[in-house]
């Protein structure tokens, strides 16, 4: 098949409709292909195609602009997995609809595994014992093989692109900066440069593997002093525990760091239901310290603010939170968020007199 493309690219797109194409980047004129068929026939949607990032830069693509869109593939949500009973629409959220208070019975242990088993569909159905080997071995297969054949002619150090994939893992959810992933990694696995550690995350970045969320700024044209570095995580909350190299268990019985990889399962989410609703998502942090886990803005302005706490205990700490951001918002004169949300591990979902959702992960659908 791949040597029919080569001599005929075309023939690579015989088939029903919609066709997909797995892997089209091994034969680059395919890419030419299928913009040719699409100037020809005005038809949309009907072909897509699939594979990995990797792709000569010799190769004479057009740009595909009005023919051919970009979409990232991340790892499934939990609503996706079946993992989530969907009872509450994010959507429904904006629009400030009742919610009948419900308790779902998810509990720490069951949640260590949802995290640490990530949303890969071949790691679905893998029992919790075993569920970390799968995202290890991915972490390994990026820094050994994928970033390597990403660009051809550049050589990487996949010791030190695995050194920085866990120290990605140590702070993940967090604005941490190259001067601190710098820092981690000398003290772990010997010297790196600064513009190495920069020239790694960007093919991070290409290849799918580093999220960014960016700083929310209420306003285009907003003169507030805020934080405007994005906050780095890896792009399936599983390759956060494998780069940490714990099991379920162990994940269960530390809960600061349990912590900090829920909140990047909780953004994976958010950010694939607010794709789904045509928004995007990001977060905000001020000069006084005031931060708001994360901000979903919607293609009409409206914005909702969440708050995520996988400790139920903890729902008055981000009830408190969301109030102060929303007034700083009044104050500033800028429009409060539409919904204000605090994303919790488990136990009620209801919507509090003073307005506020509250919602447990394994709840939540686009």
């Amino acid at each position: 098949m791949r040597e029919a493309a080569q001599i005929n690219p075309a023939s690579a797109l015989e088939g029903l409709l919609p066709h997909a194409i797995d892997e089209w980047q091994i034969v680059p004129g395919i890419w030419d292909a299928v913009r040719f068929d699409v100037d020809r026939t005005k038809v949309k949607g009907k072909y897509l195609l699939t594979g990995s990032t990797k792709l000569h830069k010799k190769a004479p693509l057009h740009s595909g602009i009005g023919r051919i869109v970009r979409i990232p593939l991340r790892s499934m949500s939990l609503f996706e997995s079946g993992d989530s009973d969907g009872k509450v629409f994010l959507s429904q959220l904006f629009y400030n609809k009742p919610l009948d208070a419900f308790s779902t019975a998810t509990n720490l242990e069951h949640l260590a595994y949802l995290v640490t088993r990530g949303g890969w569909p071949e790691n679905i159905e893998t029992p919790p014992s075993s569920s970390h080997i799968m995202p290890r071995h991915y972490l390994e297969e990026v820094a050994q093989t994928d970033i390597q054949e990403l660009d051809e002619g550049t050589e990487r150090d996949s010791f030190k692109v695995l050194a920085l994939l866990r120290a990605l893992a140590r702070n993940t959810a967090t604005n941490v900066s190259n001067v601190t992933l710098h820092s981690h990694i000398n003290n772990a696995s010997g010297s790196i440069s600064q513009p190495t550690i920069s020239s790694y995350l960007a093919a991070l970045r290409r290849l799918y593997v580093l999220e960014e969320i960016p700083a929310w700024k209420p306003a285009l044209r907003s003169k507030a002093r805020l934080c405007a570095a994005p906050k780095r995580m890896l792009t399936d909350p599983s390759l956060a525990v494998a780069g940490l190299q714990i099991s379920p268990v162990q994940l269960a019985k530390d809960l600061p760091t349990f912590g900090a990889v829920f909140e990047s399962l909780c953004l994976r989410d958010l950010q694939i239901y607010a794709c789904a609703l045509e928004g995007r998502l990001a977060y905000y942090r001020d000069n006084s310290g005031l931060e708001v886990d994360a901000i979903v803005e919607l293609e009409d302005g409206s914005y909702g603010a969440f708050e995520i706490k996988l400790n139920a205990a903890r729902v008055d700490e981000a009830v408190e939170t969301l109030v102060r951001f929303k007034r700083k918002m009044e104050k500033g004169g800028f429009s409060p968020p539409t919904c204000m949300v605090v994303v919790t591990g488990g136990g009620l979902a209801q919507k509090r007199a003073d307005g506020i959702y509250v919602v447990p992960i394994t709840s939540l659908r686009p």
